[in-house]
């Protein structure tokens, strides 16, 4: 499941619908397109068109997106999936209601004629998302607890747990060893992050959320277990440990535990 949290975006399963929702507007007369609009403009007009509405909706998803997960990991490709299903779900919306006008009836023929229903149902999802899109800006610029959506309290805690990690992929930890005091503030962001996973833990909603950070907390708790063996008092062989679990430089130090976790934490992709 935090595969397909990854690719679909499922903790902010919320964008598929109100993504969709402007494409009831010609359920109720409000949005109206002649039939005759496919037929009459040329292909590549209606084409070029259609492409830049789609292009904002997919840069505010992607926007998004980025605030909601704590890595860029498939950021691409599943802003570009979550932006192809709310075309696909608003077709289909609208071809129904093209059904329910009686322009068109439901067949599974290749004729010009339900081609460019197609086209039509097409059209009108893509004018219905230049609509919504003022839906999306509202999302990505307003302080909103929106169903569906992470809330607002996450995302403060997980902005927290991305800036600590920063600091400690930046802190140079990986290159060389640190002094006592520099290991320590490293210890402190450490502690931070782990508070704030935990609390994360604790929220009682977006379960594909409070999973991926129940899989990450195991490996920032054995990287803080990692510290706190190099700079406990009377602690010795500290370099010997940070080559062990930080610098790995043998095939055997990266087979433990702790050095499995310490990967995984400087394999992380957190962007800028």
């Amino acid at each position: 499941m935090e595969t397909a949290d990854k690719i679909f975006g499922l903790r902010a399963w919320g964008l598929y619908l109100y993504g969709s929702l402007a494409a009831y507007l010609p359920f109720f007369g409000i949005l109206d397109i002649k039939s005759n609009l496919i037929e009459d403009v040329p292909k590549l007009i209606l084409l070029s068109s259609s492409l830049l509405p789609v292009f904002v909706i997919f840069l505010l998803i992607k926007a998004r997106y980025r605030i909601w997960y704590l890595t860029t990991d498939r950021l691409f490709i599943r802003a570009l999936i979550t932006t192809l299903l709310i075309i696909i779900i608003s077709s289909l919306i609208c071809g129904m209601s093209l059904i329910v006008r009686n322009d068109y009836e439901i067949s599974f023929s290749l004729a010009a004629k339900y081609r460019n229903g197609i086209a039509e149902a097409l059209l009108m999802a893509v004018i219905c998302l230049t609509v919504s899109s003022t839906l999306f800006i509202a999302v990505l610029l307003k302080t909103l607890n929106l169903p569906g959506l992470p809330t607002q309290e996450f995302i403060k805690k997980q902005n927290v747990i991305r800036s600590n990690l920063k600091f400690i992929l930046s802190s140079g930890i990986k290159e060389e060893l640190l002094s006592g005091e520099e290991m320590k503030e490293l210890q402190k962001k450490g502690k931070e992050i782990e508070k704030n996973m935990k609390e994360i833990e604790n929220l009682s909603e977006n379960y594909f959320a409070k999973k991926y950070m129940s899989s990450l907390l195991e490996h920032v708790n054995n990287f803080n277990q990692v510290l706190y063996e190099m700079i406990a008092p009377g602690s010795v062989d500290k370099e010997l440990k940070w080559k062990k679990y930080i610098k790995q430089e043998t095939s055997s130090d990266k087979n433990n535990k702790k050095s499995i976790s310490v990967k995984e934490i400087f394999a992380l992709k957190l962007g800028k």
